[in-house]
């Protein structure tokens, strides 16, 4: 991925840590306005070089920006930022250590989606017949409860995904398609800057983003000798059930 001398410049711009920045964007509690701005800046500042590097990493040209994305939300936010001590270094050396790390374990994983032990499982297999059925045979107490654990599941992994999408500004093309991503039948409207087949691509990667999160969620929940790729179909019926449930009583 090549540099731009725009990209140069942003990249050379974190050679030199600017800890009051730092400080201000770590003080949410104490300042919330001020430390969100002073979040965009460090962000700003620091995704060039980020990009950078895991260009660099030899991962495809086509995962360089996910997986960005995705280190910026689950590890710079959480341990670069928060942990990062002036006392023991440059700001920019702890970062590089984090994403070396990260790489290494996003290889680690996609070296087991590989091998089958985790495969993201396609909505097709999301048969509305089977969730009707679920609602007649199964007990309506026990059902209940099940649907409120697997809602739980859901609004975590919906929460990750508007992350991810609002750091990367794409919170609108979230929002409009966020409904969409259990629904195998829906097609997609237009959406402002977008053409139909961009939004229908869209689509498609947030489905396959959703699909691997939530199967991230239930292999983390499931118990010696269970198969997670099985369990999270069986929980994804369950989020329609309940999600049909919340549609129906919200009219």
């Amino acid at each position: 991925m090549p540099l731009s001398p725009d990209s140069c410049s942003d990249v050379t711009s974190v050679w030199i840590t600017r800890w009051e920045l730092i400080d201000r964007a770590r003080r949410a509690e104490l300042d919330p306005v001020g430390s969100r701005r002073a979040l965009e800046e460090v962000i700003g500042r620091y995704r060039p070089a980020i990009l950078s590097a895991i260009a660099r990493s030899g991962l495809p040209a086509a995962d360089v920006e996910d997986v960005c994305q995705d280190f910026i939300v689950r590890a710079f936010l959480t341990r670069t930022l928060p942990k990062a001590d002036r006392e023991k270094g440059r700001f920019r050396t702890f970062m590089l250590h984090t994403l070396r790390q990260f790489i290494l374990d996003y290889r680690r994983h996609q070296a087991a989606l590989k091998r089958g032990a985790a495969q993201t499982v396609s909505m097709e297999e999301l048969d509305p017949a089977e969730v009707v059925a679920m609602l007649t045979e199964r007990p309506r107490e026990e059902l209940a409860f099940e649907v409120d654990f697997a809602l739980c599941l859901h609004r975590r992994v919906v929460a990750q995904l508007r992350q991810e999408y609002a750091v990367r500004r794409q919170a609108g093309v979230f929002e409009a398609l966020e409904p969409l991503i259990l629904d195998r039948e829906a097609e997609p409207g237009s959406l402002p800057g977008m053409e139909n087949v961009a939004v229908r691509q869209a689509l498609s990667r947030l489905r396959a983003r959703y699909g691997s999160k939530f199967l991230k969620q239930v292999s983390l929940l499931a118990d010696e000798g269970e198969q997670p790729e099985e369990e999270m179909i069986q929980l994804l019926k369950l989020v329609l059930i309940g999600l049909r449930s919340e549609g129906s009583a919200s009219r």
